[in-house]
């Protein structure tokens, strides 16, 4: 490449970056204004100059979402879908553009979608190995983001809702991710067995459970659950062996903590 081209794509590429940086601060100023109008305006002519940015499908699903609240849109809900849908397709790895796609879902109450979304989310994340991106495509750190990620805006949302019938969904996430993730089974069988004491079939729970106890078999907050399963379900002497266990085993964690601290204040 001689020197007068790679000075002229040089400065197209400046010139897109400066563009795409105007852009943004111009739909940030009418969308805090909630000025429709100018909105699109802005979403015409960035579209126009560079119609694959990723910021700008972002930006028309905001544009939509906004509009659709409104005036009660459907039609417009249904473009900003599309919209963010494209940008998806284009930027796989945008992790931004997925989880404001989950996030309209919730606010609409359309769980299923909410939860076929995040199941997409979770299988992608093994292709791409957490590589994921954000606003900007700024990195995240990988799979520590993504599930707090899940689980703050997937798990507790429907948690929050309170609506049993919805605790299957949280099941259906969770199981999605123990059968990508296998070395999360702990923490995964934990909620899973929350969703049935939730739902009161207790004897559910304390199967699960059981099975935490195996690989953990000192962990208090397992013991307590188990014990109190028991107990729910009228099953007075293993709540009792259970309870029991607990005071045992928390004892002894506690020594071993005193002594370490008593090692520590001789050295």
């Amino acid at each position: 490449m001689n020197k007068k081209l790679f000075c002229v794509l040089a400065s197209l590429v400046l010139t897109n970056i400066c563009f795409g940086q105007d852009f943004q601060k111009e739909f940030n100023k009418y969308f805090e204004a909630k000025d429709t109008l100018k909105q699109r305006e802005i979403l015409a002519e960035w579209e126009k100059s560079n119609p694959k940015d990723p910021e700008l499908f972002a930006n028309y699903f905001n544009y939509f979402f906004m509009g659709s609240g409104i005036a009660h849109n459907e039609e417009l809900l249904q473009q900003g879908m599309n919209k963010i849908d494209e940008g998806i397709a284009l930027y796989p790895n945008r992790l931004d553009m997925r989880f404001e796609k989950i996030y309209v879902l919730g606010q609409i109450e359309d769980w299923q979608q909410f939860t076929d979304e995040i199941v997409k989310a979770i299988q992608y994340s093994k292709i791409n190995n957490n590589q994921w991106t954000w606003i900007d495509n700024e990195k995240l750190s990988g799979e520590e983001d993504f599930f707090a990620m899940v689980f703050d805006n997937g798990i507790s949302e429907l948690f929050a809702t309170e609506d049993k019938k919805l605790l299957l969904n949280a099941r259906t996430i969770i199981n999605e991710i123990l059968k990508a993730y296998p070395e999360h089974e702990v923490e995964c069988l934990r909620i899973i067995a929350r969703t049935y004491a939730m739902e009161e079939q207790y004897d559910k729970s304390v199967e699960i459970l059981l099975k935490v106890e195996k690989i953990n078999p000192k962990e208090g907050i397992d013991l307590v659950n188990i014990a109190d399963g028991y107990r729910m379900q009228g099953y007075k002497q293993k709540a009792i062996k259970y309870y029991k266990k607990l005071i045992k085993y928390r004892e002894v964690i506690i020594l071993q903590q005193a002594k370490q601290q008593i090692e520590k204040l001789k050295k």
